[in-house]
């Protein structure tokens, strides 16, 4: 994938409510641990919930968090480009994200904005 192809669009949250649904599944994580999880990475932030459990990785699938966890190579996880998130956090400015499914469809929320449009991986990794 290219460094400079920018994963993900911020959109209203209200925008993806009426697009994706209602969040299902929300894990809470504070933007300062995320903004020190990003730091750990280049170019990439894929993101899954498993058992209920947030799962973040960065280029190449390294397990950024939580630490030592062990991820199947087929499990799918929503990518964003490092740039987006960030610009999410500073676009929204709350302290706390919501990482979400609403139906198959992961999003971030932080405040009134939402990061979709990234892409799966695998197959696109």
């Amino acid at each position: 994938m290219a460094e400079s192809q920018s994963l993900g669009e911020i959109i209203p949250r209200d925008t993806a409510e009426r697009e994706f649904g209602s969040a299902g599944i929300s894990v809470s994580f504070s933007s300062d641990h995320l903004l020190s999880i990003a730091e750990m990475t280049s170019n990439l932030l894929m993101f899954n919930i498993m058992a209920e459990k947030l799962i973040i990785l960065g280029d190449n699938r390294q397990v950024l968090y939580p630490e030592g966890f062990i991820v199947p190579a087929d499990t799918i996880f929503k990518v964003f480009s490092k740039s987006k998130v960030l610009e999410l956090l500073n676009s929204g400015g709350a302290d706390v994200n919501s990482i979400e499914f609403r139906g198959d469809t992961l999003t971030i929320s932080n405040n009134d904005s939402t990061l979709e449009y990234g892409t799966l991986c695998p197959p696109w990794c």
